[in-house]
């Protein structure tokens, strides 16, 4: 069965994308203040642009339905919405995409976490982050996730800090590419 992205018809903050963070095959933008996209992209540099080929849109539903799945066994990764086509204009380089008007491009809506990578947090809180990040990460693995590849923690998990000053916080895994397998799939 093929699947194609609809529209999205959510808010848009501005045309302007600010980038949140990018992998060696994605960029994150944000585009609202409560959605960000993550993009699936090719290339290095100067020459790095957003895939919107058939293989980037079926990435992205895997990529959507692992995350869906993920979130049903209690494991911290951010919420994913779908996979839409949304209208992109921005002139950051090596993104640079359009200087007349947006144009549509795939990419997994999710909930937007206005937090850190664990690799910019406080160096004193480090210790106790990336204990909670293995621990995340461990709880992922038992549940059929495999590591495929170097996945850093300092990269790729999320910290929001309690503001109320009672614990830790929460922490969000990321860098999903280093983390699927064939092997997680099958384990449905």
């Amino acid at each position: 069965m093929s699947r194609y992205p609809l529209k999205y018809t959510g808010e848009i903050w501005r045309w302007n994308h600010p980038l949140v963070g990018a992998g060696p095959n994605a960029a994150t933008f944000q585009i609202s203040p409560e959605r960000s996209i993550k993009f699936r992209t090719t290339g290095w540099g100067p020459f790095r642009e957003i895939s919107k080929d058939d293989a980037a849109i079926h990435y992205l539903y895997s990529e959507h339905d692992s995350v869906q799945k993920l979130r049903e066994m209690d494991i911290s990764v951010p919420e994913s919405i779908g996979v839409f086509t949304v209208p992109l204009k921005t002139l950051r380089t090596p993104y640079t995409l359009s200087r007349f008007g947006p144009r549509y491009f795939p990419g997994i809506v999710m909930r937007h976490i206005d937090g850190i990578f664990i690799g910019d947090a406080p160096q004193e809180r480090r210790r106790e982050l990336e204990a909670m990040a293995f621990a995340e990460i461990s709880k992922a693995i038992a549940a059929g996730l495999r590591v495929v590849g170097e996945y850093n923690p300092n990269k790729n998990v999320i910290w929001v800090p309690d503001t109320k000053g009672k614990g830790a916080g929460t922490i969000y895994l990321t860098g999903f590419s280093q983390l699927f397998s064939g092997s997680f799939e099958k384990k449905f």
